[in-house]
């Protein structure tokens, strides 16, 4: 339906927003704190919680009719969660690389 069309564009754009600014989105603590840890840690810790929580919350909004509304929701929510875990080093701005040259 056009709802899971309109869900899957805000999901997106959202979470692309997120993997381009999370440095400036979450809190400084957060990101500091997660980028001390080895990236392969963080992967399999998300994976594990993508996996853990897809388990908790499919059985509570899959229907008995044929949708793919459940496995948009799990996929939005597992980028979500690789988006918090490996948040980019922020980039400085254009204005500064002027004044420096």
């Amino acid at each position: 339906s056009w709802l899971d069309v309109f869900v899957a564009l805000v999901g997106a754009v959202a979470i692309q927003v997120l993997f381009s600014d999370a440095s400036r989105i979450l809190p400084r603590d957060l990101v500091s704190f997660v980028t001390r840890i080895p990236l392969a840690l963080r992967f399999a810790v998300a994976v594990g919680v993508g996996l853990w929580l897809m388990n908790v919350t499919l059985p509570l909004i899959t229907t008995d009719n044929f949708s793919y509304r459940p496995v948009l929701i799990g996929a939005l929510v597992v980028m979500t969660i690789f988006a918090v875990l490996f948040p980019r080093a922020q980039r400085p701005s254009l204005d500064g690389e002027a004044a420096a040259a």
